[in-house]
Parts: structure tokens; sequence; C-alpha cells
């Protein structure tokens, strides 16, 4: 269904109160007032997106018809970190477990060379409630591992549905 707005002739901008008929002029059709001209409206559908897109909403005037649509674009790398669910301990380790890579990466985190760093990825890793993306011992796991951002990402988001 289209709606019809009213704007006047010279301006970008609509203004007037949607309508799904004629212009009218005290409940009878009417002609348009010399200023104004009638304009479709049309509204785009939502896109369907990859995990690391978003869209933004758009405005276009051409002509006689107003679109409202969408612009895709790939997110930046903070956007990406910030749609990444944190998971709990239990999460991370049932996703470790299902996939195979729990002692790979306690076989990590219990053989750090540094006796420091060795008892922080420890403490981490058994004791931390919750486990954001941005973590120091999930970029030090993901670096011995070989595993790239986007492989996390996903981990992150698989072990947030456990």
């Amino acid at each position: 269904m289209s709606y019809q707005f009213y704007r006047t002739a010279g301006e970008t901008g609509l203004y007037g109160a949607s309508r799904t008929e004629p212009y009218a002029l005290d409940g009878h059709p009417a002609p348009l007032p010399p200023d104004t001209i009638e304009v479709e409206v049309v509204y785009q559908p939502h896109p369907e997106l990859t995990p690391t897109q978003k869209a933004t909403r758009t405005q276009v005037l051409d002509g006689s018809t107003y679109t409202f649509g969408w612009e895709v674009s790939e997110m930046s790398d903070e956007e990406i970190q910030a749609t990444i669910p944190s998971v709990c301990n239990a999460q991370l380790k049932l996703w470790l477990i299902e996939s195979g890579h729990l002692d790979p990466v306690r076989a990590i985190v219990n053989n750090a060379a540094d006796p420091v760093q060795k008892l922080k990825l420890q403490t981490e890793f058994q004791s931390r409630t919750i486990i954001q993306r941005s973590n120091a011992m999930v970029e030090t796991v993901r670096v011995a591992m070989g595993w790239s951002h986007d492989f996390v990402n996903n981990l992150f988001r698989e072990a947030s549905l456990l």
C-alpha cells in the first residue's frame, strides 16, 4: 500500500499527515494547492545481513517517490566486537569439550613459560565466572591455537547458546 504525503514543491522534506487516499479538503476530493505535490512513499524491506554487516536507514526523494531504504555496510572491528556475547565459564568449557579443544587449551593454560603468566591463565580459566571476548586469556589461547579472530567470534556466539 502506498501512502500519500504532500510537500512544498521546492523543498526536499515531507510534511503533512500520511494518507491512503487522494488529497481532500474538508473531507472532499480536491486539487492539490499550487505549492504542494503528491509523493508516493515506498518502504523497502530490511535486508538480510551477515554477522559482520549493518544496515543504516536511508531516505531518498526522487521525483514524486520518497523511498525509505537501507544501506548495507561492513561493521568495523569495534562494532563486531560489541556484538559478540559474553559467556559463562561453563558455556566456554562445554563448547571446548564438544569441539574437542579442551585438552589443547588446558595444555596452553598449564604450560605457559612465564610462572606469573601461568598463574594468571590458570586463575582466569578456572575461576572467572563470565568471560568476555576481549579477555586477555582468550587472546593468548587464540594465538597459541592458531585460531583466527572470526573463529573465536563464532566460538563465543556458539558457546552462548549452550
